[in-house]
């Protein structure tokens, strides 16, 4: 059916001023570090959600192993879990005797756990009159000191290369490269070198950040420094499309706007359209305001949509046939393809494909009997139905409705082979307020009870996504009587389960029972409403839910 998703302005100048005030917004803020984000935010420096205690009982239970000689397993064993039980405040107290480098690297956690940018600055300051090359303590004194990008980065190249040198070119290259994450003293220069890849990313020198982007995820697969989202952006700005694949299964359990439609852009760059309409479809569902903001040149303003923006803006805009398929509707077939299909049916199924759009909330005609359909002609109805490229019709065009009429008519002829195949329908266009999937399954009767209950426990992208089922069920109960304490049982059975349900569905169950009248779950809803907190709109009104459900313990 029609794609009414977005708008489909093409203000390419605005999108690129867009991006360029983001980049100009994160190189001006105030610089913090933190583990898992390389590239400073637009905050104040605030240390406070820094905690350095795991990586400290790290350091000394690594410092404490390698300076003794254990005879036995038993004994090495024994020394953990004494160090285990030690005071943390006693364990800074110790690497602050040591002196040298052990001090250094004690001050400089300390300096990263600071509350202010001066307090920082000066344990930092101090950590290097202990050690000249601790990695934590130049990285913080570059951050603080300088906020031009060419001194920034010169200072984080030199933190850098301190902590390379600390660690040794035979181990950069070694064994243990992939696994710098798990080591303990190889974290300081993973967190030096994610700040210049963010330097450099800000600056623009967007070739030599994708240099130390990749050498970041080689030496820590694990990704603990936080770069694989802008990386990500810049393979694919630049056409690396093997490795932005590679990148994007390697992680694909990053839930992420970035990752979400970075895989759409990659998909259409590889393999075209048609291939990138199932996963544009989960994107859309799962973080519809990156495409909003990226067609309309709108920053988002939650953190992780700007992000997004900010990691794949110049990447979208770079490819223009990939941004003007997303600006155009995302259409997954060619015209003539499209005129081609519709070709292809005979009447009466081709008559649909005129009729235009309806009027909104009018009753519906008699489609079987004005046009003379029978169950001979479902099979067609249901390629029509299943046909993806009418989705790629504008509104103005007839056809864009012709899927509409099918689902109507499917309805009218009650059609139990339909049943399926609707609710295949419905779920791919759950935003469509034309669609009255509800009506639909009322009018082909309690064949469908079985089918839509199985819609309510398959997972949805949305919550909402269960109201069709539940309002579909009501109407048929309503319908058929003989139905309704079926349906009711199986409601029942569903709520049954509350405590490991949506909280949304358990509302909608709740009052789906109320207006079947269920007395004899009046209880159970009780209990589901006393652990049921979610908005107001999924009730017709909680209050009377509440009454009906106590009607109980008044009888």
């Amino acid at each position: 059916m029609k794609n009414k998703s977005v708008k489909k302005q093409h203000k390419k100048k605005q999108r690129e001023k867009r991006l360029i005030k983001e980049r100009n917004a994160r190189r001006n803020a105030p610089d913090s570090v933190r583990e898992g984000d390389s590239q400073p935010r637009d905050e104040p420096f605030d240390a406070r959600r820094l905690n350095m205690d795991p990586e400290r009982a790290l350091r000394a239970a690594h410092r404490d192993v390698t300076s003794r000689d254990f005879s036995s397993l038993e004994g090495l064993q024994q020394r953990v879990e004494g160090l285990a039980g030690r005071n943390l405040a006693e364990l800074a107290r110790e690497a602050l005797a040591l002196g040298g480098v052990e001090a250094a690297q004690e001050l400089a956690y300390q300096a990263l756990e600071a509350q202010s940018l001066p307090r920082a600055l000066a344990l930092a300051t101090k950590a290097l009159e202990f050690d000249p090359h601790c990695c934590d303590a130049l990285t913080l004194v570059a951050l603080a000191r300088h906020s031009q990008p060419a001194p920034l980065i010169e200072a984080l190249e030199h933190a850098v290369r301190c902590g390379a040198e600390r660690l040794g070119e035979e181990r950069l290259r070694g064994e243990e490269r992939g696994r710098f994450g798990a080591i303990v003293e190889a974290r300081p220069y993973l967190r030096a070198r994610s700040q210049l890849f963010g330097a450099l990313w800000r600056a623009d020198r967007r070739t030599d950040a994708l240099e130390h982007a990749r050498e970041l995820i080689a030496l820590d697969s694990g990704d603990r420094s936080g770069v694989r989202r802008t990386l990500l952006g810049l393979l694919l700005e630049s056409s690396q499309l093997d490795e932005a694949r590679a990148l994007i299964e390697r992680f694909g359990e990053d839930d992420s706007p970035t990752f979400a439609w970075g895989a759409v852009l990659e998909t259409f760059l590889r393999a075209g359209a048609r291939d990138a309409k199932d996963v544009l479809l989960r994107a859309r569902r799962f973080a519809p305001v990156f495409e909003h903001a990226l067609l309309e040149a709108e920053l988002p303003e939650d953190s992780e949509h700007a992000e997004a923006f900010a990691d794949l803006g110049k990447a979208w805009i770079t490819h223009g046939p990939a941004f003007e398929w997303l600006a155009s509707g995302a259409p997954l077939s060619t015209p003539a393809e499209r005129d081609a299909l519709c070709a292809s049916f005979a009447p009466p199924v081709a008559a649909l494909l005129e009729l235009g759009e309806p009027s909104l909330g009018a009753s519906w005609p008699n489609y079987v009997a004005t046009h003379g359909f029978t169950a001979e002609h479902v099979p067609e109805l249901l390629r029509l139905l299943a046909a993806p490229e009418l989705d790629d019709y504008p509104a103005e065009s007839p056809r864009a409705w012709a899927s509409l009429y099918v689902t109507r008519v499917l309805g009218q002829l009650r059609s139990a082979a339909a049943i399926e195949p609707l609710i295949e329908f419905g779920r791919r266009h759950d935003d469509d307020e034309w669609l009255n999937l509800e009506i639909v399954f009322e009018l082909i009767g309690p064949a469908a009870i079985d089918a839509l209950a199985r819609w309510l426990r398959t997972p949805v992208p949305s919550t909402l996504d269960w109201m069709t089922p539940i309002a579909a069920l009501i109407r048929i109960a309503t319908a058929h009587p003989a139905a309704r304490e079926r349906i009711i049982a199986e409601l029942g059975a569903l709520l049954v389960h509350f405590d490991s349900r949506p909280p949304e569905l358990n509302a909608m169950l709740c009052d789906a029972l109320c207006e079947l009248d269920a007395t004899a779950y009046r209880p159970l809803v009780a209990q589901a409403l006393a652990l049921s907190t979610p908005d107001d709109f999924f009730y017709n009104t909680r209050e009377t839910l509440e009454a009906w459900a106590g009607g109980a313990e008044r009888e």
